[in-house]
């Protein structure tokens, strides 16, 4: 990306630097993503989502996304937590992003390891059902799942179960 480009990030960089350094408690599992993909467009100005996806979602043209990388879920070698526990601290951490000014949210397995490829039991789409629904019925941004490693169906399913949009 060019100089002259970067300024258009700033708002969002600035935003970052303030969620990291007041609200949030490293010693959670609270991490930050930035959904940016860029194009160029036939004339060969910049164009930030020339299918209009992120807007459709976000209701802008540059979202700011949050991920919440749930605790480890029951069923994995790691799980210490309830799914009651678990969802109630992913809505701990959806508050944060809402409060921060965050455009939407995923939520992903991250500590489900090691990892199926392709594939995961029915008790993890079932507990990621219970946390999505939860976080949707906390916060009102846009939702998004994720379920490593690779296991699409199930994240196509559980977004369905939970109303999350991507």
């Amino acid at each position: 990306m060019q100089a002259s480009n970067l300024s258009q990030l700033t708002p969002s960089l600035s935003l970052i630097s303030h969620l990291t350094s007041q609200d949030v408690n490293w010693t959670s599992r609270v991490h930050i993503s930035v959904g940016l993909q860029i194009f160029r467009g036939y004339d060969g100005s910049l164009d930030m989502d020339s299918n209009g996806i992120l807007t459709s979602i976000f209701n802008v043209p540059r979202a700011l996304i949050g991920v919440i990388h749930v605790g480890a879920l029951p069923g994995t070698p790691e799980n210490r937590l309830d799914v009651a526990a678990i969802a109630e601290n992913a809505v701990a951490e959806a508050r944060i992003y809402e409060s921060a000014g965050f455009h939407g949210l995923v939520i992903e397995n991250t500590h489900d390891r090691p990892y199926l490829k392709g594939s995961v039991g029915p008790e993890i789409g079932a507990a990621m059902a219970v946390i999505g629904a939860e976080v949707r019925r906390a916060v009102a941004l846009p939702l998004g799942i994720q379920i490593l490693a690779g296991a699409n169906s199930w994240a196509l399913a559980v977004a369905h179960a939970c109303g999350a949009g991507f």
